[in-house]
């Protein structure tokens, strides 16, 4: 082949690839490329990371001393003499400073396992949306199946009725259920659009159109439920409440600090008269009318509720995830019985039918109820993977495992 040739040949390759639609150059997503999206772009993940900022901010300024350094000068005049002077003061602080750098470090760790389950919440609602578009995508697949054996049936029936082995009846019936097949074709496209729409609103999609779905209707299968318990009790969600509950403790010793006296240092200098000066000493604040009491009830009563929160939400979680496990267990099983032979017989079930009819062995209403039987249960079929593979999204999400989770867990 010459040059000129390879350069018009990848001339026209590129030319077919420009006329393509959009649509069709768009990459389709797969789990990973999903849930790496949700990472990156939902907007509670964003929002989370500027909490954690925030948190970060809040422990810069609370590892700082609470006062400023204080400079006076002094100038009298009086008759004859001009006396001046100086004078340095520091508040220390000890007391408070360190409970509150502790709710601060508390704060900081929240807002990391805050952002760690924004992370996984995004993740779960763009794999959820990426499996109902997959679900969504199987569903118009069977539903173009069917037009297409109405379409051949209905040839059949036509050639049939000019051979003259069946009547206008058979023709009629059958170009009936070919207009049923294809406006539910329609319907099923229809859902498939609704479902990439909400798998793009998920992630969010920046592309003008709208996400093309690739891969598996399944979800990894979560470990033993009692590991899951396990993997559940250090969730992110759960770590934030413990890491509050620190940080309200802290803040009840803070607010206990108010009731010691507050110690200071000064020092300073200056001339009198004719004499010069030079005073230092330390000084003490008389706790005598706000000694934090009413602060002290707050952070109590703040420590319970994060206290009764987290046992509420540890409870709550590890219903849930038992719930899940025990749900995906009995789908799983009920779709591990004999799944595959099932979808064999079902299609094999339909050519037969077709076969028959079309050879005078089976009436047209008896071919159009096999087939309708075949679509009901492979759609059927399809819900069943679908509702096992989200029973498996919702435990990998209750207990933070991968791929929701980035982290190293079971």
């Amino acid at each position: 082949m010459t040059t000129l040739n390879r350069w018009g040949l990848l001339a026209l390759a590129l030319a077919a690839l420009a006329a393509l639609p959009a649509h069709a150059q768009t990459l389709a997503l797969d789990r990973d490329a999903v849930l790496r999206l949700a990472r990156e772009r939902a907007p509670q993940v964003l929002a989370a990371r500027a909490h954690l900022d925030q948190a970060a901010g809040a422990l810069g300024t609370a590892r700082a001393w609470a006062h400023n350094p204080e400079l006076e000068l002094e100038f009298t005049r009086r008759e004859s003499y001009r006396d001046r002077g100086w004078r340095v003061s520091q508040q220390l602080d000890l007391a408070g400073r360190g409970p509150r750098i502790g709710a601060a470090r508390s704060n900081l760790r929240a807002a990391e396992a805050w952002a760690d389950d924004a992370a996984a919440r995004a993740a779960a609602e763009a794999a959820r949306a990426w499996l109902a578009a997959v679900h969504a995508g199987a569903q118009r697949a069977l539903a173009d199946e069917g037009a297409a054996v109405q379409e051949r049936l209905r040839a059949i029936a036509a050639a049939r009725h000019l051979a003259g082995d069946t009547g206008a009846l058979d023709e009629a019936l059958a170009t009936v259920a070919l207009a049923r097949a294809r406006a539910a074709q329609a319907t099923a496209r229809a859902e498939e659009l609704a479902a990439r729409a909400q798998l793009a609103a998920s992630l969010p999609w920046e592309s003008d159109d709208l996400p093309r779905v690739q891969g598996a209707l399944e979800w990894p299968a979560p470990p033993a439920l009692p590991v899951a318990r396990a993997a559940a009790r250090t969730h992110p969600a759960l770590a934030a409440l413990e890491a509050a509950t620190r940080a309200a403790t802290a803040r009840r010793a803070e607010a206990g600090a108010l009731a010691w006296p507050q110690a200071g240092i000064f020092a300073g200098g200056g001339r009198e008269e004719h004499a010069d000066l030079t005073q230092w000493g330390v000084s003490f604040s008389l706790p005598i009318f706000a000694r934090g009491h009413g602060e002290r009830q707050l952070a109590d009563a703040a420590t319970r509720l994060a206290q009764a929160d987290l046992v509420a939400a540890r409870a709550a979680r590890l219903a849930q995830l038992t719930s899940a496990w025990q749900r995906h267990h009995e789908l799983q099983s009920a779709l591990a019985a004999d799944a595959d032979d099932v979808a064999l017989a079902l299609d094999a079930s339909v050519r037969l039918a077709e076969a028959a009819y079309g050879l005078g062995e089976l009436p047209l209403d008896e071919a159009l109820r096999a087939q309708r039987e075949q679509l009901e249960a492979r759609r059927d079929l399809n819900d069943l993977r679908l509702s096992a593979a989200l029973a498996a999204l919702d435990v990998a999400y209750l207990a933070a495992l991968p791929p929701l989770h980035e982290g190293d867990r079971p």
